[in-house]
């Protein structure tokens, strides 16, 4: 760090130091990094994923989505970028965004597990039980060991008053992970 401030010109030094506070759970210092690596360097879509990362998990999802949306100008198909976003848009209550960015990144990698739980998510959000529920049974046939899935699932077929399918998932995830938070 020490190094850094005496030439502030290595962008990407910043960003590696914003990189290593996230891993030490130190957001507000891995802000400040990411932010004097954007300062440096404005168009790295490194720092603008990972400043939005931070951002989103603060709750500042309207800035988030602008960075991420400058990312996605530079790199239009960064799966991380699309994926975030489509997580902003889901936090903002914009599904149908959500949804179409869950889509473009299924596109090109039909087996992008969280893309898929958000997709069905949304689709929940919706009242879209059926293609929830099909999206999720998707995501467990990708992945048999993803709780979120497995718990997704489950959610999904309880509201389409499946109980038996319902109980079926819940166990499953409860066996794989019995203190996860549902």
């Amino acid at each position: 760090k020490h190094a850094l401030r005496l030439d502030p010109s290595l962008a990407i030094g910043w960003l590696n130091l914003g990189k290593t506070y996230l891993e030490l759970n130190q957001p507000d210092n891995a802000k400040l990094a990411f932010e004097a690596s954007l300062t440096l360097n404005p168009d790295c879509p490194d720092s603008l994923i990972n400043l939005a990362g931070v951002l989103i998990a603060d709750g500042s999802f309207a800035k988030a989505g602008e960075l991420l949306g400058k990312s996605i100008e530079i790199d239009g198909n960064d799966t991380r970028a699309l994926y975030l976003l489509a997580v902003v848009r889901f936090k903002l209550n914009l599904h149908q965004e959500s949804i179409e960015l869950c889509t473009k990144i299924l596109s090109t990698d039909s087996c992008h597990l969280n893309s898929l739980n958000l997709l069905g998510v949304n689709l929940i959000s919706l009242r879209c039980y059926p293609a929830a529920l099909e999206t999720f049974a998707k995501a467990t046939e990708i992945n048999p060991h993803s709780v979120d899935a497995l718990s997704n699932r489950a959610g999904a077929a309880e509201l389409m008053q499946d109980h038996t399918q319902a109980i079926e998932y819940y166990e499953k995830a409860l066996a794989l992970a019995p203190n996860h938070p549902y």
